[in-house]
Parts: structure tokens; C-alpha cells; sequence
């Protein structure tokens, strides 16, 4: 063969073999965004933007002993009973709150008095654990108990708040109230403040006959307005509408999809997703300060005791008030949020974020993100670069805290009472940092004094974790141990800032194939009508490595579709 024919031969190879690849990139790019949006299109699909009417029923143990119905005047006196179960003998911690003059008996011996000018709520200040304005003990014998409260009436509503719990703040299981109707709370009253028919710490007899108790009104029973869970959809934990973290990570990036595809469908649904919040939101409220409903929908909105209820679901707000500068987004929820984050959430001396849960005072990974993006969008939003200097002072405390100098990957929190890490380097705690860092890394100036430390370190996590990749693509649950599940939302988390950083020139671009292996990976978790599959459940922070293994998984958890449809956008963008 010629020349001329060899570099023919050569060419047709070379020119050949590149239009193959970038026949394979086009490819994986179309597929990459075709499966994103068929996980934002299933949201969408299953998003019911509708309420259901339910009877207001007990929660959390909290006993709301409601006389506002009874004693409606000043100088009036109401009684309410209520009979418990105990396992065994036992002494039981209280917590109550109160307006009025109360007196609480159990089994006929007063064992609380106390009067109180004003009405406060018990503060939750983490999941299931309330903080109250005063606490007694009380003995109870095994089998049947009866607690029966005196209350005296002020300017202030009619309500005394009970509840058994531990030091903590935990619910005490030592005793159990009864669920049934006829069990529970029955009220008595009003009478005059000095009637003399009624004796302190006891009722004339006429009151409780043969042991049943007569001329006693039960509870008013109340209709309460919840946002719909569809029961015929993949996920029914919790409605796709209500607020909070994972569902506002997820919605963000399904606003995300509408500068890339120019589908303004995206977009629409994110501004109804928004604005039925919003329009909503005094309904609630009411529900939740008037009617003392600790968990009607968007509870964790009024609650707003940790980062969870705060910078990720508020995410989808400020990206569109970003792009639509509607003031009613701002006033309503942005300015809420930004004054929990600046001025309410618990931090350490140093000023890192923490947690009251597990125990006070814990650093959580997860927190870095519930903060930085929304930080970093404040600041463009308001002008004030101080907010810049406050993404970074957390960045670089949650680095301090919670990096393992020796494996280089982050573990799940660190425990300001034994001044230690928890033993684990939980996949998705890992990712939430990694995509703290791309948010910093993509709208920090660059000129920041703090940006060239988050790249090297995101540089550092990014090595580290391309070699604890799967050869299948998969991360682990539990990153160091190849014994514990693969699991979807790390594995995209992962091939989501993997992608972006190669994109935007921040790690090498050999690490594309991770990116892409990583994405692949996921994509075999995706069902055709966009249904994805393998998604741990929310985790508190475990002791153990048994903890984790042992977590579930869910099918559609919202806690992993943010960063599916985010991954996938990313891989799409793949040149």
C-alpha cells in the first residue's frame, strides 16, 4: 500500500473512532437528560395539590387538654380526667406547660400546683423532643392510673400541655394513654371559683359511679385540613407538597431542568408548588398555634428548631425569587428562613452549626448543605458579602469537625460532649458535602480568600471517593464497607459534583468516566415511567455500623430524587 492509502487507512480509523465516541457522548448525554426528566415528570405526575379532612388525633404522646370550651370566663374552675396504663410500678417525669392556676392528682394525690400568667406551647427543638416551661415526677402503680387536673382560669386560654418524657426530652413509653375515644380526656365544669360543692383533689362521688364517670364531657373531636397522600402512588410517607428538606432539594432541581430543556413546564409547576404553599401557609399556622396540631403539613415551616426545616426546602423559593422577583416570595418565606439561619440556629463557641439530637451540640454533615446554598444565594440577593465569610466559616468548621485525617472521607457528625466523631462515613452524609462544595465552588467569588481551600479540598474528597467506586458504578452505603448496600442517592450525589467538576475545570477530566459509570449506575435504578429505586431512608446518626446496614429503602424517597435529576442533568451536559 501507498502512502497516499496508508494515511487514508489511518484517517478512516482516527476519524472513524472519533465520530463512534462522540456518537456514544450524544448518546449518554440524551439519555442522561430523557431519564431526568422522567423522574421530575413522575414528581409532577404524583404531586396532588389538594387537602383531606381528618379527625385531629393525638401525636407524639402530647397531651393537649383542651378547656377552652368549659371554662370560657375569668374566676371559673373546670376539671379534666384521663386514666393511663402502667407495665410495672414506676416514677415518670413530667413536662407541662399551662396558663391559669393547675393542679395536677394522680391516683388522688396532688403532685403538681403551680399557677402561670400566660400560654406558651412546648418548644420542639428536635424530632419528637419537647423543651417545656416546667417539670414533676409522679408515681404510678402497674395496671390502671388516673390523672386528674384542677384548672383555674386567667386572661389566657383554657389549655394545660402534658407530656411523660425523659430528661432528654424524649417520650417516656413507662406509661400509655389509651387511643380509644371513650379513654381518652373528659372534661367537667365550669364552676365558680369558690363553689363550695367541689373539694380540692376530689369530686362529690355523685361524679364517678359503679367506676364509670358520669356527667363528664369528652373532648371536642375536630376536623383538620391535610394535604392529600395519595394512596395509589409509589411513595405515601409523606405528601410531595409539604415542607421540608428533601422535597425542597428535589423540586429545586426540577426548576433546574427548565434553563436546560426550555421546557416551561418545569418551571410552571415549580410557581404552583409555590404559591399553594404560600396561600396556604395561614390555614396551618392556625392549625398549628390554635388547634395545637404539632404535625399538620408544613409544621416543620412554624417550627423551623433546625437546619432541616430551613435551607433546603427553601431552595425551589429563592432560585425562583432569583429569576421572578415576586416580593411575596421574599417576605413570606425567604426572610423567615434567612433570620432562623443568621440569628436562631444553635451553633458551637466557634460558631460552626449544630444540633440539639443526638445529644446537644452535634455537628451534622448533612447541615453543611442545608445552609451554604442558601447562604450563598442570600448574599447575591441582598448585596451583603458577609454572608459570603459565613458560608465559608461553616465550610471550614464542618471540615475541622467532621473530616477522618487518616481515610480523608467525612463521617456522619461529631459529639461535642465526648469530643469525637461517630464511627461512620455514612455515603449520602459524604455527598451532601461534596455538593455544598460545587455550590460553593460555583457561586463563591472566585477572588474570595476562601475559595482556593474549598477546591483542594474538594479536589481531595473527589479522589478519594473515585477509588471506592464499584466496578458496576455503585458507591456503598456505608462508603468504606463493601459488605453494606449500594445505594442510590450517594452513587448520584457523587456522579452529579464528579460531572460538574469536570465541566466547569475543577478536577481532572479523567474523572469523567467515574461521572459517567456512576450515572450509568443510577440509570439501571430507573423504571420507565421514571419510578427510581434503592433509596435509603432518612437517617438519624447511628453508634454503629449495624445501624446503617440496617437502614431501608424506598422506592421514590424524595430524599434521593434531587440528586438523581441533578446527576442527570449534569451527565448531559457532558461534552
Amino acid at each position: 500500500m501507498n502512502r497516499c492509502g496508508k494515511y487514508l487507512l489511518l484517517s478512516a480509523f482516527i476519524f472513524g473512532g472519533l465520530t463512534t465516541a462522540n456518537a456514544q457522548n450524544g448518546n449518554i448525554s440524551a439519555d442522561a437528560l430523557s431519564a431526568a426528566k422522567r423522574v421530575a415528570d413522575k414528581l409532577i405526575r404524583d404531586t396532588r395539590f389538594s387537602f383531606t379532612l381528618a379527625i385531629q388525633k393525638e401525636e407524639l404522646g402530647m397531651q393537649v387538654v383542651d378547656l377552652r370550651e368549659i371554662v370560657r370566663q375569668q374566676d371559673q374552675t373546670g376539671y379534666a380526667v384521663r386514666t393511663c396504663m402502667a407495665k410495672t410500678d414506676t416514677t415518670v417525669r413530667f413536662g407541662i406547660n399551662h396558663s391559669g392556676s393547675v393542679v395536677v392528682y394522680v391516683n388522688g394525690k396532688a403532685v403538681y400546683r403551680n399557677s402561670s400568667a400566660k400560654l406558651e406551647k412546648p418548644t420542639e427543638d428536635a424530632y419528637n423532643r419537647f423543651r417545656f416551661q416546667a417539670h414533676f415526677t409522679a408515681k404510678f402503680h402497674k395496671g390502671e392510673n388516673e390523672i386528674r387536673i384542677r384548672f383555674g382560669s386567667n386572661e389566657a386560654p383554657a389549655v394545660v400541655f402534658l407530656r411523660p418524657q425523659l430528661a432528654i426530652g424524649d417520650l417516656d413509653n413507662a406509661i400509655r394513654f389509651d387511643q380509644q375515644p371513650q379513654q381518652q380526656w373528659r372534661l367537667l365544669g365550669p364552676f365558680a371559683k369558690n363553689d363550695t360543692t367541689i373539694l380540692d383533689g376530689t369530686i362529690q362521688a355523685f361524679y364517678k359511679i359503679n367506676g364509670k364517670y358520669v356527667n363528664w364531657q369528652n373532648l371536642p373531636q375536630r376536623l383538620l385540613s391535610e394535604l392529600t397522600i395519595d394512596t395509589t402512588l409509589t411513595y405515601q410517607r409523606d405528601p410531595y407538597l409539604d415542607w421540608n428538606y428533601s422535597n425542597g432539594n428535589t423540586v429545586w432541581s426540577v426548576l433546574a431542568l427548565t434553563k436546560l430543556t426550555g421546557d416551561t413546564a418545569y418551571k410552571s409547576f415549580v410557581q404552583r408548588y409555590t404559591q399553594f404553599a404560600m396561600d396556604n401557609l395561614p390555614h396551618f399556622k392556625m392549625q398549628y398555634d390554635s388547634l395545637f396540631d404539632f404535625r399538620t403539613s408544613y409544621h416543620r415551616f412554624f417550627r423551623m428548631s433546625m437546619l432541616d426545616d430551613a435551607g433546603s426546602a427553601v431552595l425551589p423559593y429563592i432560585d425562583l425569587y432569583m429569576s421572578d422577583h415576586k416580593q411575596q416570595i421574599k417576605q413570606q418565606i425567604l426572610e423567615p428562613v434567612a433570620d432562623y439561619i443568621l440569628h436562631k440556629q444553635v451553633r458551637l463557641q466557634d460558631g460552626t452549626f449544630c444540633r440539639p439530637e443526638p445529644v446537644a451540640y452535634t455537628v451534622w454533615c448533612d447541615d453543611l448543605f442545608m445552609s451554604v446554598p442558601f447562604l450563598l444565594r442570600w448574599a447575591a440577593i441582598t448585596g451583603n458579602t458577609a454572608y459570603y465569610d459565613e458560608a465559608i466559616k461553616q465550610f471550614r468548621g464542618f471540615r475541622k469537625y467532621l473530616r477522618d485525617p487518616v481515610s480523608k472521607l467525612y463521617r456522619h457528625g461529631w459529639f461535642s460532649n465526648t469530643q469525637q466523631q461517630s464511627p461512620v462515613h455514612w455515603g449520602r452524609a459524604n455527598g451532601w458535602i461534596a455538593w455544598a462544595s460545587v455550590e460553593l465552588l460555583e457561586h463563591l467569588p472566585i477572588a474570595h480568600p476562601g475559595y482556593p481551600e474549598v477546591l483542594a479540598s474538594f479536589r481531595e474528597q473527589v479522589a478519594v471517593l473515585a477509588a471506592l467506586q464499584e466496578q458496576n458504578g455503585m458507591w456503598h452505603q456505608v462508603l468504606d464497607r463493601p459488605a453494606s448496600f449500594e445505594e442510590t442517592s450517594c452513587t448520584a450525589m457523587f456522579s452529579m459534583v464528579m460531572a460538574k467538576g469536570v465541566r466547569k475545570g475543577w478536577i481532572d477530566n479523567s474523572y469523567r468516566n467515574n461521572a459517567i459509570r456512576g450515572w450509568q449506575a443510577v440509570q439501571r435504578k430507573i423504571e420507565a415511567d421514571g419510578t427510581v429505586h434503592d433509596i435509603c431512608r432518612g437517617t438519624e446518626i447511628g453508634f454503629d455500623e449495624a445501624f446503617y446496614f440496617e437502614r431501608k429503602r424506598f422506592d421514590q424517597d424524595p430524599r434521593g430524587l434531587g440528586a438523581v435529576i441533578a446527576a442527570g442533568i449534569e451527565i448531559s451536559q457532558l461534552k
